[in-house]
């Protein structure tokens, strides 16, 4: 059995790589890509100040006006179900983020780093290097 993962995924993937994180004890280490929609009020308001309006990658939402519905009590309560910042607590495994340089669903700037941050980052990759493994020869035949 599966005893221990690193989980990735990109775009909506990604959202589901940290909250696979949130409550499998078994994900020793994430890697979500594009999304990094961490605090969804405050990234959305990211989109607002960048393009000056909402990405059109979301316009099916917009659409429906799901941003606004979010400062609502409705939509607060839905946010703290599925925005992985509510579990943040909870997702102490190793981060690995890939974030796109204003990739038209997320603005560059929702991944604002301090120098502790990218040090996490750095040592985080350094663990990915793991010579018995590359060595071992029941893995060298795909």
């Amino acid at each position: 059995p599966v005893t221990r993962f690193v989980v990735t995924g990109g775009s909506k993937r990604g959202w589901t790589t940290w909250l696979t994180a949130a409550v499998d004890k078994r994900v020793i280490g994430i890697i979500p890509i594009v999304y990094d929609n961490l605090n969804m009020a405050r990234q959305m308001q990211h989109q607002l100040d960048g393009y000056g309006k909402f990405s059109e990658q979301i316009e099916d939402y917009t659409r429906r006006g799901l941003q606004a519905k979010l400062q609502t009590p409705r939509g607060r309560e839905l946010s703290a179900m599925v925005d992985p910042w509510t579990y943040r607590d909870r997702i102490t495994v190793p981060k690995l983020l890939i974030n796109a340089t204003n990739d038209p669903r997320q603005q560059s700037r929702s991944l604002d780093l301090t120098a502790t941050e990218k040090a996490q980052i750095v040592a985080f990759l350094r663990t990915l290097t793991d010579s018995t493994f590359i060595r071992d020869p029941r893995f060298s035949k795909p």
